[in-house]
């Protein structure tokens, strides 16, 4: 039934990265420092492949905007093609909670008519414009937070796997 609503346009997709199980973890609070962080597993590069698979037929407005991190942006290039980069879309470990404003701000604008907007990030990128606590299993990679009017609607697995969604840190 989602794809059917979002067929019209109206919502904003906030995808979280796809899977990252087994990559290691952050141990920078730099999003320059690719080489310090955790990237795509072989099972998240398939995932993000087939999320655009299961959008590619949705209108979406263009560029898909994504998170600078290496994860958010390469997930946004394998599901849609091409990504413009957005630092408001930079997670809380990367950018403290000074995003918190302006990711709300991106969820709560209206994507132009007939359109949805695409915006690949993190957990976090969506936790924040929420004003409370997302779980892993609320949000996992891979999946996708639909907002309309700046509020949560539902969030989807585009492209579940087996076991995943939760990467593990610590």
């Amino acid at each position: 039934p989602w794809l059917a609503a979002l067929a019209e346009g109206g919502f904003t997709l906030m995808l979280r990265h796809a899977d990252t199980r087994g990559t290691g973890c952050d141990t920078t609070t730099d999003w320059r420092d690719a080489a310090r962080q955790r990237h795509l597993s072989a099972a998240g590069r398939e995932q993000a492949a087939r999320i655009g698979a299961v959008l590619a037929g949705l209108p979406l407005e263009r560029p898909v905007r994504a998170s600078p991190v290496p994860r958010a942006f390469e997930t946004a290039l394998l599901a849609f093609g091409v990504a413009e980069p957005d630092e408001g879309l930079l997670s809380d470990e990367f950018a403290g909670r000074r995003m918190a404003e302006t990711q709300r701000a991106l969820l709560a604008d209206a994507p132009p008519p007939g359109l949805n907007r695409a915006l690949v990030g993190h957990m976090g990128s969506a936790m924040s414009p929420a004003h409370r606590s997302i779980t892993q299993a609320e949000f996992p990679e891979g999946a996708v937070m639909l907002w309309r009017a700046g509020h949560p609607v539902a969030t989807l697995e585009p492209a579940p796997l087996p076991g995943g969604g939760a990467h593990r840190c610590g």
